[in-house]
């Protein structure tokens, strides 16, 4: 009889436990999707990550697990709390680079573990990670604006190397070609700098100006399926399509508070037929355009609601046409559904 007390006692308690994996941000009960009907949806709203607690839910935990968290209690989960930039490797691993706890989040649902990866080897611990790719062969690239480097990792997490070391001055964004290539849009320069996959550079596009290839603070970038680049040129409110060499093809965008005018331009990505996803921190939104410039959709809107935005930045996405959006300033991790997003 008192073993089924026992028992009962810690059911009971099991509710209260769950409670505090829920995230912050409530999800909505009915679609959202851009553009609003009746026009056919082109993108829609998915979930949001805010940190270790999306790993918690996803992971099946045994019966007796669960009786012992009740009993001991469980770790307060960590959470993002200034996410700049979000990249997603083959197999599905999040990762979200996190300027104010100097770390970058690892989201491993396969595994079902988190961790937050910090420390490098030593000389190369992170400071304030802003830019991250995942590279092939599990390959983890962090750019860090004060250490002025890009860190490469290996599957074990364990720092290969470090890219730029007295060649950079204040990296931002980067991106990697089909060959392999490392492009870094250094701010401070006012280049876009190209490293070979030894880590060596290779090339230095552009400088400080106005004219065609020139560039005024470029900030983030990314290369299509042609190896092209696509940067973002942050104070010229604009974005810059250059070839695989660096020559200037054209360039669209400018300053305005209108849609489709530019404000604060962050994170770039290419989706299906080369649509541009454009990420503005002034507007709060998410433009999407034709590689002409021509706009073709605006998602999102100033706020914390799902789908609203608080100063996002960087963005990543999926062949499959899943979108990553890092919502800084809601410390959160936004996921969109864009494959029926096309020109």
């Amino acid at each position: 009889m008192l073993r089924s007390l026992c028992a009962l006692a810690l059911i009971a308690m099991l509710p209260a436990c769950a409670s505090h994996s829920e995230p912050p941000f409530r999800e909505p009960l009915l679609p959202i999707v851009w553009p609003l009907p009746p026009d056919p949806p082109r993108v829609r709203y998915v979930t949001s990550l805010v940190g270790e607690t999306d790993i918690r839910s996803f992971v099946h935990r045994s019966w007796w697990s669960r009786i012992w968290t009740a009993i001991l209690g469980e770790a307060e989960p960590r959470k993002f709390v200034k996410p700049v930039d979000v990249a997603v490797d083959a197999e599905g691993t999040i990762y979200v680079a996190d300027t104010a706890l100097s770390c970058v989040h690892v989201l491993d649902r396969v595994r079902g573990k988190y961790s937050c990866l910090r420390e490098g080897d030593g000389d190369h611990d992170l400071e304030s990670p802003v830019g991250i790719i995942a590279g092939p062969a599990g390959r983890l690239f962090v750019s860090d604006s004060t250490l002025a480097i890009v860190v490469v990792y290996g599957p074990d997490r364990k720092v290969i190397r470090a890219i730029g070391d007295g060649s950079l001055k204040r990296p931002a964004g980067i991106a990697l070609g089909p060959d392999g290539s490392l492009y870094v849009a250094d701010a401070a320069a006012h280049q876009i700098l190209r490293f070979d996959v030894d880590g060596h550079e290779s090339a230095r596009y552009g400088r400080r100006g106005k004219g065609p290839g020139e560039f005024n603070f470029p900030t983030h970038l990314t290369v299509d399926s042609d190896g092209d680049l696509w940067v973002v040129d942050t104070l010229n409110f604009r974005v810059q399509h250059l070839d695989s060499r660096g020559g200037f093809v054209e360039a669209f965008g400018k300053t305005g508070d209108g849609t489709g005018n530019i404000g604060r331009p962050k994170g770039i990505a290419v989706g299906p037929g080369k649509t541009l996803w454009l990420v503005d921190a002034m507007f709060d939104v998410i433009q999407l355009f034709r590689p002409d410039g021509r706009l073709l959709l605006v998602v999102g809107g100033q706020g914390r609601s799902p789908g609203q935005f608080w100063l996002p930045s960087g963005i990543a996405m999926t062949p499959e046409g899943r979108v990553y959006v890092a919502d800084s300033y809601n410390a959160r991790v936004q996921v969109f559904d864009g494959a029926g997003a096309r020109p």
